[in-house]
């Protein structure tokens, strides 16, 4: 539904440009030097036995990352498991509320793991060569949570509160790109690179005695870039967390052509 909605905007771009003057339009064809995009590239084909010229063009931005994903640890020690267990969801409720209390919505908010573990008593070298044997002297417990945050406002306050807390850690840190923001470029790229095709067609159309009759059909290609994350090793990935540095949009648009009765 979404291509197709930018299907319909080029159309409309298509025939607004057709009342473009020759002065708005231009005379020649953009070349790589004249882009400042580096993955520029205008391509064209003619097929004069179906009527079609084909151009593709491109539209590339990089991308400010809007977005923070942070795993979040939360851990403590007790006697026993059961105060180790109800300890930790202090903890946990804590933490919720101090970022509730900084705006952050609980959606933003997701539990991954829980564990607890016992903690043995290694100084009597003996026993380290039996585990059964080893007297459990304690519990710890671990949960690890998923924080997202907006890269703006007071997201650097909330980082600091977690980093000074005794019981919550930060494993990772990653910059990343919301859909939101994806949408938006996407559109703008794809408005920038249908307008260049229709420009560039029209020269091109100019040059080989024909006119601009319509629009085919087009086919819009979307390249994206991984970003370098601040912790390379983070242990938790997710395919719907967008972290790309640049975007670039390559458009093919045939053309159907007719021959320019007034040459």
């Amino acid at each position: 539904m979404y291509f197709i909605a930018l299907y319909l905007v080029l159309f409309q771009i298509f025939s607004e440009t057709q009342t473009l003057s020759k002065t708005a339009i231009g005379n020649k064809l953009m070349t790589k030097q004249d882009n400042p995009n580096p993955f520029y590239n205008l391509t064209s084909q003619t097929d004069f036995n179906n009527n079609i010229l084909s151009i593709e063009a491109s539209a590339f931005r990089q991308l400010d990352q809007d977005l923070i994903r942070l795993l979040l640890e939360i851990f403590n020690e007790d006697i026993t498991e059961c105060k180790a267990n109800n300890n930790n969801a202090l903890l946990t409720n804590d933490l919720i509320e101090n970022l509730q209390a900084f705006g952050v919505p609980k959606s933003n908010i997701t539990s991954l793991i829980y564990e607890i573990s016992p903690i043995y008593d290694l100084e009597n070298e003996n026993q380290q060569e039996f585990l059964n044997e080893r007297e459990i002297i304690g519990y710890k417990a671990q949960k690890r949570m998923l924080l997202v945050l907006k890269k703006s406002g007071n997201f650097t306050q909330i980082i600091d509160s977690i980093s000074n807390a005794e019981n919550w850690n930060i494993k990772s840190l990653e910059f990343g790109n919301s859909d939101n923001l994806i949408q938006e470029i996407s559109k703008e790229l794809i408005n920038e690179a249908g307008l260049d095709a229709i420009r560039n067609a029209k020269v091109l159309a100019k040059t080989l005695g024909v006119k601009l009759a319509g629009i085919k059909d087009l086919n819009i290609k979307q390249i994206k870039s991984n970003s370098t994350n601040v912790d390379k090793q983070s242990s938790f990935r997710k395919s719907d967390f967008n972290d790309f540095s640049y975007m670039s949009i390559v458009i093919k648009i045939n053309f159907i052509i007719e021959k320019d009765q007034n040459k």
